[in-house]
């Protein structure tokens, strides 16, 4: 399964312009999604970095063909228009898909940085999409950005936690430097439970923060 996988990645999609790019787009989607599922999370997200290219090219193609309506009568440019922008808004809704998947591998990976600016594009995106009828323009739908809304927050509290479980392992590692130099067995008795205190406390952080199926947790258990 991972050698096909890893095909798929290495096919260039065409991008001729006869080529429905939306649908190769769509495609990567769906092969990302299955290398996730098999754990190839680094696999995964090089094939949502081709899905957004594909999506981009096709992004300035539909630009191109708007700024080219312009040469026609306005009832004949309108209509051109119209589709033309429905097709930007499948495109658009598509890269925010792909950004929030990616936002899930990287909060899994660690990468809260990454997660949280692929959370902020999706956002982007979904706020200056028609509501669900269509009826709206510069609405959003309502569940894709609540969703993405939901995410983010988890995100930055993550991120917040983690950042004083990182203040914490740098205080670890300087006791134990000093276990390491200490050779009053007292000293080093108090220095041994000074660090099991902190590795609980990173241990209850950790926990809030990621979850108890998270490979750092179980890192952290060994300390």
């Amino acid at each position: 399964l991972r050698s096909s996988m890893s095909f798929r990645l290495t096919r260039r999609p065409s991008l001729r312009p006869r080529a429905n790019r939306l649908k190769l787009a769509q495609k990567a989607l769906k092969d990302a999604a299955e290398l996730t599922a098999i754990g190839e999370d680094e696999m995964a997200l090089k094939v949502y970095q081709v899905a957004i290219q594909v999506a981009g090219s096709e992004i300035a193609r539909i630009n191109f063909k708007i700024r080219k309506s312009q040469v026609h009568r306005e009832a004949t440019r309108q209509s051109i228009q119209q589709k033309l922008c429905e097709d930007l808004s499948k495109v658009g809704v598509t890269i925010g898909k792909i950004r929030t998947k990616m936002a899930l591998i990287y909060e899994r990976l660690g990468d809260y940085d990454h997660a949280i600016a692929c959370c902020r594009e999706a956002a982007e995106i979904y706020k200056h999409q028609p509501d669900a009828s269509g009826a709206k323009k510069g609405g959003a739908p309502a569940e894709l950005l609540y969703l993405i809304q939901l995410m983010f927050k988890r995100l930055e509290t993550a991120q917040k936690a983690l950042a004083g479980r990182d203040n914490l392992l740098r205080q670890i590692e300087v006791l134990r430097r000093d276990l390491e130099s200490t050779k009053d067995i007292s000293q080093k008795m108090a220095l041994y439970k000074t660090v099991e205190r902190l590795a609980g406390l990173i241990l209850k952080i950790e926990l809030g923060a990621l979850g108890s199926a998270h490979p750092q947790v179980a890192d952290t258990l060994q300390m």
